[in-house]
């Protein structure tokens, strides 16, 4: 017996053998975390926005995101899926963390005054108001016509009037050139909002994740509220 276990520890007896496999197998795995690691850093520096919009639609439009630093209004993470030039769909979503005790009321039409479609269009009209209803809470929203040099194009922009100070969503969605955006569609889209990794602000993030937990929900309401949100020179008007 004594033998036999001196022969297995033995320069290459069973027993060293096993223990070079045990040791190759822990490298071998370890280097797979570090890849692993490594691979989701880089994603991450390419993908830095924690929120995404669960929706099969827009999931397989082209997708970009990044973080911009606001003075004065705190960090916004972006997301974009699509192109708004394109006659495509396209939509933002733009996610802002105010700085702690700000508490602002932010008036609807200066917001969607600032989203660069309207900011950078010869003209935008504001045809219909909205209600929307989700998990999260309330958005206010507007159905846009926006002049693309000699085409229109119909989107719905949207201010979320959240229970809460900690942050506040908004954005546009346009449907392809020629076809009307529906409001109730773009709730379930809101609905469908989800974070992949943590918010900064803890009471945002613990905000945003109960109301994740919640069962989804969407619906739309009009209201009454139709609008010029850009002077114009000429006589550019819509086709019917």
């Amino acid at each position: 017996m004594l033998q036999h276990l001196i022969q297995a520890a033995a320069p290459g007896g069973a027993l060293t053998r096993k223990s070079f496999l045990l040791g190759l197998a822990a490298v071998l795995v370890a280097a797979m975390v570090v890849l692993l690691v490594v691979v989701q850093l880089r994603a991450h520096g390419r993908d830095p926005a924690s929120m995404r919009l669960a929706d099969p639609d827009l999931a397989r439009l082209p997708t970009r995101s990044f973080i911009a630093d606001g003075q004065a209004t705190g960090p916004s993470e972006v997301r974009q899926y699509g192109l708004f030039d394109d006659a495509n769909k396209d939509a933002t979503l733009i996610m802002v963390t105010p700085p702690p005790g700000q508490s602002v009321a932010r008036n609807f039409v200066d917001e969607v005054r600032a989203l660069d479609p309207i900011d950078q269009a010869t003209r935008a009209v504001m045809a219909r108001s909205y209600e929307l209803q989700t998990r999260f809470g309330l958005y206010q929203a507007a159905e846009i016509q926006i002049d693309m040099v000699g085409r229109w194009k119909d989107c719905v922009a949207f201010l979320s009037r959240f229970e809460t100070a900690a942050i506040y969503v908004k954005g546009w969605y346009c449907e392809a050139v020629g076809t009307k955006p529906n409001a109730e569609r773009l709730a379930c889209v809101l609905d469908s909002l989800v974070l992949d990794r943590p918010l900064a602000s803890a009471n945002a993030n613990s905000f945003m994740r109960e109301r994740m937990a919640r069962p989804s929900f969407c619906a739309a309401s009009e209201r009454d509220d139709i609008r010029d949100l850009r002077a114009h020179s000429g006589s550019s008007t819509r086709p019917n």
